[in-house]
C-alpha cells in the first residue's frame, strides 16, 4: 500500500546527525519537565544505572544524567524488542528505510531552511517561501516556546503526585531547558519566586521568557549555550559507551553521510572544557 503511494509522489524525509539528534531528545524528553519520559526512560535508566537511586528515582527519573540516559539507550538496544524501543532515541533509517522506499529528497535538520526551500520551490509554492523568509527563526522559536510551556501546564498536576516536585521546581527545569537549547543566556536567573510561580499563568510565563530572551546580541550569546552544552554532555560519557554508540549509530552515518566517531567527541587529548551545564 505505502508503496503505491510513493511511486507518483513527491517523497522527502529529514535526517539529522546521530549525536546530536540523542542529545537533542535527552533535553527535550529528560530535561524538560516531562512526567511522561521521566517515568518511562528516566525511571528505567535509575533502576539500572544509579548505585544510590532511592525509591522516588526508581518511581520517577527525574534527573536522568545525560551519562545514564546514554547507558539507558545502550541497554535498550541491545535488551529490548524493536516494538518496545522509544522512536525518538533510536537511529533513523529504522523508522524511514531509505533502502525499500525511494525518498526523492533527503533533507537535514543541519540545512533544513534552505532545504524546505527547495521542496516548496519543487511543489510549485512560492508564496509559502515568501512568507517564510524573513520569519523562518522566529516561528521556530515561537513554536518551542509554546511547545514546551503547554507541557508543563499539562502536568501541573502530575509533578507533585508523580514525581513529589513544586510546580516552582519544575518551572525552573523548563527555564534550565531554554538555556541549554540557546533560546536564553545561561546568566539569567529565573525570575519568578517560589510564592509567586503557582499563580503564573501560561501565557504570563511565556511573555516572561520572550521578555528574558533580549536583544540580539544576547541572542546570539545564548546560542553558545547549545554548543557548549553538547560538548560537556558527551564529555561525561565513559569511552566504551562512546563506541558502543558509534556501532549504533554505524547505519545512519554511512547512508546519510555522516562521521560516526567525530574528533570534537572523541578526540580527548589534551582538552580542559569547562563545565557550565553538566557535571
Amino acid at each position: 500500500m505505502i508503496d503505491r503511494f510513493m511511486n507518483p509522489s513527491l517523497t522527502f524525509m529529514f535526517v539529522r546527525d546521530p549525536y546530536s539528534r540523542l542529545f537533542s531528545a535527552y533535553v527535550d524528553k529528560l530535561v524538560s519537565p516531562n512526567c511522561d519520559y521521566w517515568k518511562g526512560i528516566g525511571a528505567l535508566g535509575m533502576q539500572l544505572f544509579r548505585t544510590n537511586a532511592n525509591d522516588m528515582n526508581k518511581k520517577c527519573g527525574h534527573d536522568m544524567t545525560f551519562r545514564e540516559f546514554v547507558k539507558t539507550v545502550i541497554y535498550s538496544e541491545e535488551h529490548l524488542p524493536f516494538s518496545e524501543l522509544n522512536v525518538h532515541f533510536t537511529p533513523i533509517f529504522q523508522h524511514c528505510d531509505p533502502c525499500r522506499y525511494r525518498w526523492y529528497v533527503i533533507g537535514k535538520m543541519e540545512t533544513f531552511e534552505s532545504d524546505v526551500f527547495y521542496l516548496l520551490d519543487r511543489m510549485a509554492r512560492t508564496d509559502i517561501t515568501r512568507s517564510l523568509e524573513e520569519t523562518f527563526h522566529a516561528q521556530y522559536l515561537h513554536y518551542t516556546i509554546r511547545d514546551q510551556c503547554n507541557w508543563l501546564y499539562h502536568f501541573r498536576k502530575r509533578y507533585r503526585s508523580d514525581c513529589n516536585m513544586t510546580f516552582y521546581e519544575a518551572q525552573k527545569k523548563l527555564w534550565r531547558h531554554f538555556k541549554i537549547r540557546g533560546i536564553l543566556r545561561r546568566q539569567i536567573p529565573f525570575p519568578i519566586s517560589p510564592a509567586d510561580s503557582g499563580r503564573i499563568s501560561k501565557n504570563k510565563l511565556i511573555q516572561i521568557i520572550y521578555n528574558a530572551m533580549g536583544n540580539t546580541n544576547d541572542r546570539l550569546d545564548a546560542m553558545r549555550n547549545r554548543k557548549q552544552a553538547f560538548l560537556e554532555a558527551y564529555s561525561t560519557i565513559d569511552m566504551d559507551d562512546l563506541f558502543k554508540l558509534s556501532k549504533i549509530f554505524h547505519a545512519d552515518c554511512e547512508i546519510f553521510g555522516y562521521d560516526c566517531k567525530p574528533g570534537d567527541i572523541f578526540d580527548r587529548k589534551g582538552r580542559k572544557l569547562k563545565h557550565l551545564f553538566f557535571v
